[in-house]
């Protein structure tokens, strides 16, 4: 007796699930043609993609770089050629001091400016200037595309540093008062790709 082909227009939908099919019945040499494998995609292309996302609020005291907690990734590259995207925002107040920002992976500093004698060396940062800078509560967002060479588990983290110890306050504003006219929270986020080399 001859079968006949069912085709998808044939099947209710939802009438094949994941858990009706054995386990190894689908073999790769059976799928379409022309499908990518990961290893056959084009540079360029998104491997993966990781997100931190930040909804809390913290105060640091911080003269020298800490980490903002809540905000790190860890990423396993697929190959040694991969580059890792990686893109922050961060919501932070100084009361009208500096405050500086940097990306470390495995806590060494990725992405900063050279050296130039005791300047520091920052991924982004600012110098609050207003009158009334306890009230602010600003973004601060930057990129780098970091090329790792390895295939071990990274972990990126967002640090700050505030001038003199200040206290830093993130999303949030300095004068956290509760007003629904300027008193704020805010989001701040690291977000973490693999791009195909």
């Amino acid at each position: 007796m001859a079968l006949s082909k069912i085709d998808s227009d044939s099947l209710n939908s939802g009438a094949v699930t994941s858990a009706a099919i054995a386990a190894g019945s689908v073999a790769s040499t059976a799928l379409a043609s022309g499908v990518p494998t990961r290893a056959q995609l084009p540079a360029g292309s998104v491997l993966q993609v990781l997100q931190a996302f930040k909804t809390d609020t913290t105060t640091l005291a911080v003269s020298s770089f800490t980490d903002i907690p809540s905000l790190e990734v860890t990423i396993t590259p697929s190959s040694t050629s991969s580059k890792i995207l990686i893109m922050t925002s961060v919501q932070a107040t100084v009361y009208q001091l500096t405050v500086q920002f940097r990306i470390t992976r495995n806590g060494t500093a990725v992405g900063v400016a050279n050296a130039a004698g005791s300047r520091v060396q920052t991924l982004m940062g600012g110098l609050y200037n207003s009158v009334d800078a306890n009230h602010q509560n600003n973004p601060f967002a930057s990129s780098f595309l970091d090329s790792p060479a390895s295939t071990s588990a990274l972990t990126y983290r967002i640090q700050i540093k505030a001038q003199s110890g200040a206290s830093a306050y993130i999303n949030r504003s300095g004068n956290d008062s509760d007003n629904s006219d300027w008193a704020m929270r805010s989001t701040s986020n690291i977000t973490v790709m693999e791009i195909a080399g």
